[in-house]
């Protein structure tokens, strides 16, 4: 049996610091485990038993949730985004984290990275949102901009910006800095409750505090998971009935949902390099490619001019956009759009982030911090720019064709009225269907994986619980897709977010003072540590000693 010795947190001069494997044997917790397979069963008997009870009980849920915490949300997710341009721009930008070596190489991290998280919404929101803004004017600015004018068109791509970019991606970001310096620094299991040691001292991390932050995170993420699942099936079935004439009915949803989980289950199996990486990199390079070919058959002067016009404007309006909560007029529109948008993000964070610390190791938090921020919302802004300056040129020219198909039809109708305005759409419209499945494939297997990465603690759950995971997303996506409608499942994305909302605050708090920690470690001049005896029988908590990185344990 081997000992890890007790290590200061200022070391000797010249002592490298340990990097923590957060354990290589699966220890199942039975209590997060077993209350959140309990919760989603209950969902689906109840939903089997009276399915109107339980759409209607989730849309006000959606109302109560933006009505009570709406402000919050705006003013929390704001100030997040502060955060992590102080973290990139500080002293605490040079801290590596997990060890001295990447495992993955760039382009592979981003691409697995970026299809974890919000990018499979962003196909079925990328055409259709901004044309919704186009043609009804958010209430900010609809005393000044006319609706379907070229302001209207501007502010469609910067509201598009601030729903789909740095807000979103910042979540994450901290979330998973404090779980990668409480997994790979302090030997903690990879949970996203690990990341709160500092508030809550590490002996209430491993009790049932340490359990109901792990249980919120999961209930809150894989209700997340299930709007993407959900909202892409829709989508994917309405194209194929509008082109194809395939039935646009129950039986057809749920087959497609048979087979992504299918696929997806199969990809989490295989891992997270012969799964999950290989799928994220032909999905990006897929995506990139249809981009481009977009860009090139499509308007592409009025892309490029509206895409820079609306990511300047966005910018410049940036605080303003962010902190906006509609008070005098009281219209309701933020309900459906920027405090939707902050809960959905807040639900996806501490279990993405999780991922994201998983996926990781071995870079500076600058590099964790503007991969994760930078890259993916640069790319998001320009697929939002593609889609949505395409199809407000398209609806112009066409005198308002699609935005009257997108009230008719609904948002899963942008997409395919759009691609058939455009040359070469016999071959565009396939390519965009295998994109949309491979996105969905993407994102549901990664975050299976963190499911059963937060159910066991270690980075390599055992499959038996990978599949339990998978087959319980599953199940419950098609509940949802019984109870019917985009609004049932935004209402199911957004109902566990104000519990997140207040770990995202505490994560905020503990980052700093976590790298702060790491950092003296990291410093070559640090100064020779006093020790304290590791056999004096000194009792004293780890929430009372902060920089006593590792206590002394047993490992097989």
């Amino acid at each position: 049996m081997k000992k890890l010795q007790a290590f200061s947190g200022r070391g000797r001069k010249g002592e490298k610091e340990p990097v923590l494997n957060p354990g290589s044997r699966a220890h199942i917790d039975h209590g997060p485990f077993w209350i959140c397979i309990a919760f989603f069963l209950a969902f689906i008997i109840a939903a089997l038993i009276d399915i109107d009870s339980v759409g209607a009980g989730l849309n006000a849920a959606l109302q109560w949730v933006s009505m009570v915490f709406g402000p919050f949300f705006s003013l929390l997710v704001f100030a997040n985004v502060l955060l992590i341009g102080y973290l990139v721009i500080s002293r605490y930008g040079s801290v590596r984290l997990g060890g001295d070596k990447p495992e993955m190489g760039f382009a592979t991290w981003v691409s697995v990275m970026f299809c974890s998280a919000i990018a499979a919404g962003a196909v079925f929101f990328g055409p259709g949102e901004p044309l919704t803004h186009f043609s009804d004017v958010p209430p900010l600015y609809s005393q000044s901009v006319e609706a379907r004018s070229g302001g209207a068109a501007v502010v469609a791509m910067q509201y598009s910006f601030l729903h789909w970019g740095i807000s979103a991606w910042a979540i994450y970001g901290t979330f998973a800095i404090a779980i990668m310096v409480a997994a790979y620094h302090r030997g903690l299991p990879l949970r996203p409750s690990s990341g709160f040691y500092l508030l809550l001292g590490e002996k209430r991390v491993r009790g049932w505090w340490g359990k109901v932050i792990d249980i919120i995170s999961v209930l809150a993420v894989v209700g997340g998971v299930m709007s993407s699942i959900g909202l892409l099936v829709i989508q994917l079935s309405y194209m194929l009935n509008v082109q194809y004439g395939v039935p646009n009915n129950m039986v057809v949803q749920f087959s497609i949902l048979a087979f992504c989980v299918g696929v997806f289950m199969l990809s989490v199996v295989l891992g997270v390099e012969r799964g999950i990486a290989r799928l994220s990199r032909i999905n990006v390079g897929l995506a990139l490619v249809l981009g481009i070919a977009l860009l090139i058959v499509g308007p592409t002067m009025f892309i490029l001019n509206i895409t820079v016009e609306g990511f300047g404007g966005y910018i410049q309006d940036f605080t303003k956009m962010s902190l906006f909560t509609d008070s005098v007029d009281q219209s309701g529109w933020l309900s459906f759009w920027t405090e939707y948008y902050w809960a959905w993000w807040l639900g996806w964070g501490p279990v993405v982030g999780l991922f994201l610390a998983r996926i990781s190791r071995g870079r500076t938090v600058r590099q964790i911090l503007l991969g994760a921020v930078s890259t993916s919302s640069i790319a998001l802004a320009l697929w939002f720019g593609i889609l949505g300056g395409t199809g407000m040129s398209v609806d112009i020219s066409s005198g308002g064709a699609i935005t009257k198909t997108l009230d008719a039809d609904g948002m899963e109708s942008a997409l395919l009225s759009i691609l058939n305005e455009l040359p070469l759409s016999e071959i565009l419209i396939p390519g965009f269907l295998v994109v949309l499945l491979l996105f969905l494939i993407t994102t549901a297997d990664s975050i299976t994986l963190s499911a059963a990465i937060v159910s066991t603690g270690v980075e390599n759950p055992p499959n038996s619980i990978r599949i339990i995971w998978g087959l319980v997303i599953g199940g419950t996506a098609a509940v949802l897709l019984q109870v019917g409608g985009v609004s049932t499942f935004q209402a199911a994305a957004i109902v566990t977010a104000p519990p997140i909302a207040f770990l995202l605050a505490g994560a905020m708090w503990s980052v700093p003072k976590q790298l702060n920690q790491v950092r003296q470690l990291q410093a070559p001049d640090h100064n020779q540590p006093t020790h304290r005896d590791a056999d004096s029988g000194n009792n004293s908590s780890t929430h009372d000693d902060p920089l006593r990185l590792v206590s002394s344990r047993a490992e097989k």
